[in-house]
């Protein structure tokens, strides 16, 4: 059972009805639906967005890691220090 659904899931053709027939194999029946697998809870969207409930969202300036070396073309290897 677990390698037909993950060779289907392997292929992108892994479905909801794939899931409900692997429920009803294993006895219980358990939703699929999106709402009962992820339900939308504020606090997960805050997550995701990486916002916090409480405050404004922050705005972050990206910064570089490395400011950019001046090379002359000498012949040198760039890379030697």
């Amino acid at each position: 059972m677990i390698n037909e659904l993950n060779i289907k899931s392997a292929l992108g053709t892994l479905n909801e009805q794939d899931l409900s027939a692997l429920n009803t194999r294993l006895g219980k029946d358990v939703s699929t639906a999106p709402d009962a697998v992820a339900p939308v809870d504020p606090q997960q969207d805050a997550a995701a967005n990486n916002t916090n409930l409480d405050q404004a969202p922050v705005q972050t300036q990206a910064t570089p890691a490395a400011a950019p070396r001046q090379s002359a073309s000498t012949g040198r290897n760039p890379f030697s220090q």
